[in-house]
């Protein structure tokens, strides 16, 4: 990700609402993976800025990992220690160590895709848990794809493969971020059509369309994981380390 705009994710991702939905549903599929106790060993792939990690400490023991220095230092200025710069590709941590690993949007940001995702293998626990969200279909590229600097987007029949093949066994797969995927297609199609400069999606959006958006991806953050959208704008798989 380009470096300006961890500044942005800073100063946006408590009120987005991408990010709090986003946080919410991850918080949604550790409790269904491992209860909701707490007691957790986690590690956060791409921290980022943090967020994520103050939300989770409540559920244990919570490390992040990010490939940015900019990102760990903006994640050190929220009082969190256990942060370091390392890749997904080869992630800083003994084989076996967390019962819970978390990539979200991460995998599309990695050359190969398919290495981190023996990492994120490797670094659980036998019969662990691992939540992946990455974007979908290539047609739905934007600036959020340039400025994050992301290799691909995915289906969901190639992200279940490629866990597959690594020995993952997948217990729940889906596109999400469904209701708001035609506006989001439409406006992405005009931003393209007129050559918008890119700008961070972060900054698009008054309060009024935050709220309007978070309430319906709230509502849909309520029917995952009982149901399985057909497309989406992004996919999520929670799978679990087999022998």
């Amino acid at each position: 990700m380009k470096p300006v705009q961890y500044e942005v994710v800073y100063r946006t991702e408590r009120d987005h609402w991408w990010y709090r939905v986003r946080r919410e549903l991850a918080k949604k599929l550790i409790a269904i993976c491992a209860g909701k106790g707490g007691g957790l060993h986690i590690l956060d792939i791409g921290c980022g800025t943090g967020a994520l990690m103050t939300e989770l400490a409540s559920l244990g023991e919570v490390e992040g990992v990010d490939a940015s220095e900019i990102a760990i230092e903006y994640c050190r200025s929220r009082g969190l220690t256990r942060v370091r710069v390392g890749s997904a590709e080869a992630l800083p941590y003994p084989e076996g160590t967390f019962d819970i690993v978390l990539a979200l949007d991460v995998l599309e940001h990695v050359r190969d895709d398919r290495v981190a995702i023996a990492e994120i293998r490797r670094v659980l626990k036998q019969g662990g848990a691992a939540v992946i969200f990455v974007p979908a279909f290539r047609f739905l590229w934007g600036a959020i794809d340039e400025l994050g600097e992301h290799f691909r987007r995915y289906t969901l029949r190639e992200l279940r493969a490629k866990l597959a093949e690594s020995g993952f066994g997948v217990r729940y797969s889906s596109y999400f971020n469904f209701f708001l995927f035609l506006p989001i297609l439409f406006v992405r199609k005009l931003v393209r059509l007129f050559r918008t400069p890119s700008i961070s999606e972060n900054e698009i959006g008054s309060p009024i369309i935050n709220a309007l958006c978070y309430r319906v991806f709230s509502f849909e953050r309520a029917l995952l994981p009982h149901v399985r959208f057909p497309f989406g704008v992004s996919v999520m798989a929670v799978c679990r380390k087999q022998q």
